[in-house]
């Protein structure tokens, strides 16, 4: 999965579903899909306590690193590794 993240500690909400529509918080951010040319909406702007999200979830060693030089495409996006058990 792919999530936006920023810098913060805390997750922003962005917008959420209330009586079967969406409700924008804040400013309406589309990401890049080349599947829909509309974009998607991002809901949240995840911060480092995705971390704490994901283990409440139930994943385990949850950590954000740094991606290899290798994979020119993440060059300076933080990587979250994850694993369900």
């Amino acid at each position: 999965m792919t999530v936006p993240m920023h810098d913060g500690l805390h997750t922003v909400e962005r917008a959420r579903w209330r009586g079967g529509v969406v409700e924008h918080l804040l400013e309406p951010i589309y990401h890049l899909d080349p599947l829909r040319p509309e974009g998607i909406l991002a809901f949240r702007d995840y911060g480092r306590d995705i971390i704490d999200r994901l283990s409440a979830a139930g994943f385990i060693g949850a950590q954000i690193l740094t991606p290899s030089r290798r994979l020119r495409w993440l060059v300076g996006l933080p990587v979250i590794l994850a694993r369900k058990p």
